[in-house]
């Protein structure tokens, strides 16, 4: 592989109560086949003695950069503000339970300078507290994209977990200057909309189908964790991907699928609501908020209409009506919870 060492990386680590992990997720960076990196810790006021981990790892490496946020703020204001500290020619980000993989940042930055590309993106593997491992992939092969043909393969070939890791991404520093911010808002899906935000940019994408992102499924982790906003938060990423594709003229042919994430999203919303045993009420005033929404009952409607099976369109006309779905999200959490 041709040397590239005289690149520096930049790693960008939005930390939180991190104390457990955050020294083998640093670790994992300092320790690359790449060495020429820097890492920047952006501590989002941790009440757990991170902030003390954090001081002992600059102190220890040079190349260790801190950040404190002036109140807790959540990840993509994190990441806005690790952003404007990067003195790296290529940056990418890694939550601060994950880890990389030993040569990802070699690996990724080949394929970037190989392919003269803004934005690389390999897989991801699931590690699980029992030690299994599962590979998250899509159905294309490597190689260089431009944007638009990279987003016709959204939903068919490559998965929204896949789309949406935001540690299997790196990106040209220079890319900054074309791409759109991406606002310090919402909480959950920043990393979503980051992705559509540098692809609204009409970025060159080259795609390594390797798993070299490490992502760590923990019980209370931010994306296991119960969100009160989530909905809303979530309905902005998705309103993001329509943005995406109607720019390069696809927004038609990907209705379908955008249909189904919204009712994924409502699923998700009203479990959330049960899963936490807060009161039919509460659920109630949830299942509501969401159907005023004409996009809400626009995207179950056109479900109903287009979905390939009579037992699926049954089961989504259950959407229309609030108790029932609620005894069969009860029903469902119970089935999960007994195995």
């Amino acid at each position: 592989m041709i040397d590239h060492s005289e690149i520096k990386v930049s790693v960008i680590i939005p930390v939180y109560n991190a104390k457990a992990y955050l020294h083998d997720s640093v670790k994992s960076v300092l320790s690359q086949t790449h060495s020429n990196v820097e890492v920047i810790l952006v501590d989002d006021c941790s009440t757990d003695g991170t902030w003390d981990v954090e001081e002992k790892l600059a102190e220890e490496n040079e190349n260790v950069i801190l950040v404190k946020n002036e109140q807790n703020s959540g990840q993509t204001l994190s990441r806005n503000h690790g952003m404007k500290c990067i003195t790296g020619d290529w940056f990418m980000f890694l939550d601060a339970d994950d880890e990389l993989a030993g040569d990802s940042i070699e690996q990724m930055l080949a394929a970037g300078l190989e392919g003269n590309a803004d934005m690389v993106m390999c897989d991801y593997q699931n590690i699980f507290a029992d030690g299994r491992t599962v590979d998250n992939t899509t159905s294309i092969s490597s190689g260089i994209f431009d944007a638009k043909e990279f987003c016709k393969h959204i939903f068919s070939e490559i998965p929204l977990n896949v789309y949406s890791c935001v540690g299997t991404k790196l990106y040209r520093a220079s890319f900054l200057e074309k791409k759109r911010p991406t606002p310090d808002f919402p909480r959950t899906g920043g990393d979503f909309m980051f992705i559509t935000d540098s692809l609204m940019a009409d970025p060159k994408v080259y795609y390594l189908k390797k798993a070299l992102y490490k992502y760590y499924v923990r019980k209370g982790s931010i994306s296991n964790s119960y969100r009160p906003n989530m909905y809303s938060d979530m309905t902005k990423t998705r309103a993001g991907l329509w943005e995406l594709f109607e720019k390069f003229g696809i927004k038609e042919d990907r209705k379908l699928e955008l249909s189904k994430l919204r009712y994924e999203i409502i699923y998700m919303a009203l479990s959330q609501e049960t899963f936490k045993n807060r009161s039919y009420s509460d659920y109630l005033n949830t299942y509501n908020m969401i159907f005023r929404e004409t996009e809400s009952l626009e995207a179950i409607g056109y479900l109903i209409k287009h979905s390939s099976s009579f037992p699926k369109r049954m089961y989504i006309r259950m959407f229309r009506h609030p108790f029932v779905l609620y005894g069969i999200i009860k029903l469902r959490l119970a089935l999960t919870q007994r195995r």
